[in-house]
């Protein structure tokens, strides 16, 4: 069990190198409107700041990464904090979903999370939304 456990880490490991090297330079500039229109965030004690999009092709996949700045407000550690991503088109329709997520987020504290959304290509416009926490 341990000895595939660890070629299983060693696969995954190379296919990250693997996937780093083939996006050098690769990168499309594209710009995308950021909706948080569903207020900051669902949750009172949480709530997204800011946000920023890049692009990025790999494999011939559109990938896109959104850094979300969250704020604990509350006066408690947050153990898990989840952000959703919903991708639409230049219609409204839905085109992609991603996530990202990070733990124990101190109370008062800034983090910024990376919410990833895989073979996104039409996408003109995203929405955020704390979906999970404590």
């Amino acid at each position: 069990m341990k000895k595939a456990i660890k070629w299983l880490l060693i696969i995954m490991g190379s296919l990250l190198v693997i996937g780093f090297i083939s996006s050098i330079g690769s990168d499309k500039s594209k710009t995308y409107t950021p909706a948080l229109d569903k207020g900051p965030s669902t949750a009172k004690d949480l709530i997204i700041l800011q946000s920023n999009a890049k692009t990025e092709s790999l494999n011939g996949e559109t990938h896109i990464t959104i850094d979300a700045v969250v704020q604990n407000n509350s006066s408690q550690l947050m153990d898990y904090v989840q952000v959703s991503a919903s991708f639409y088109d230049k219609n409204g329709k839905v085109v992609g979903t991603g996530m990202g997520n990070t733990t124990n987020l101190a109370a008062g504290a800034k983090r910024t999370i990376e919410v990833i959304g895989i073979n996104i290509d039409s996408a003109a416009r995203y929405e955020l939304e704390i979906t999970d926490h404590p």
